[in-house]
Order: structure tokens, then sequence, then C-alpha cells
């Protein structure tokens, strides 16, 4: 009886991550509803955004980078090589994170030659957030505005 159980455990648990919707998240339904809200939430979205939709939402997301800072758009708009500027570094973390947009479009919208600059923003915003929790706060506060 045992093996039985053990053998139909384990092809229902090979079926799961044989199915094309991945990611997969194997638990009780609560728990996977519970993810999925949790994380998903922002990927979810009936028909693709149109160019024009991601444009605003990133234009939203500095303006509302810009307000909390009490910053004007153009300081984190424009590019100063061998400057720290976290409101800027912040504002391509959340467009990364809150809207569709790709890192080449993000690129564009901050006056980066390439995408690589995006990258080494968002990195240097993962590694200030491990490190303050004071801007980890700031994070929360704007994430829960978009």
């Amino acid at each position: 009886m045992e093996e039985l159980v053990s053998r139909s455990a384990n092809e229902e648990i090979e079926q799961f991550l044989n199915e094309k919707n991945l990611p997969s998240i194997l638990g009780s339904k609560e728990f996977v509803d519970q993810i999925r809200n949790q994380f998903f939430h922002t990927m979810v979205h009936a028909e693709k955004p149109t160019v024009k939709d991601l444009a605003l939402e990133s234009k939203r997301i500095v303006s509302l980078v810009c307000h909390h800072f009490g910053l004007e758009q153009e300081e984190i708009l424009q590019q100063k090589r061998g400057v720290a500027n976290t409101p800027r570094d912040l504002a391509i973390h959340l467009i990364h994170r809150k809207s569709m947009c790709k890192q080449g479009e993000i690129a564009e919208l901050f006056n980066f030659s390439s995408y690589s600059g995006v990258s080494t923003a968002i990195e240097r915003i993962k590694n200030l957030l491990m490190e303050d929790s004071a801007l980890a706060a700031t994070v929360r506060l704007l994430e829960n505005k978009i």
C-alpha cells in the first residue's frame, strides 16, 4: 500500500513538473494562490501593453520617484558618469520590477548607450537594499504607490 501511495505521489509530481504553465508552484491550492497573488500579480496581463502604455507607466514611476526625492525629471533622466545618483538607480529598478519594459527600453528612457548601464544600476540598488534599511523602506513605500 505504501509503495502505491509513493508511486502515485511521484507520478503526480512528475506530471505537475511536466506541465507547460511554468513557473511551477507545488503545494496546496491556498499556498499556490498566496504565492501567485504575492509575486506574480504584476506579471499577469489580459493583453500585452502597448509601447505607449509602457512609456506612460515608466514616466509615472519617474514622476513618483522625483516627487518623493524633491527632484526635477531632468535630474533623474540625465546621465552623469562617475556621480552616484541613487534616485535615478531607484527609478530604473522600479521600472524594471513593476513594468513590462525591457532593459533596452529603460536604457533609451535614461539615455544609456546600451542596456548594460541599466543592469549595473539595478545591481547597485540591489546591493544598497541589502545594506540600507531606510532605502528598503522607501522602495516598499514607492512600490505601494505604483
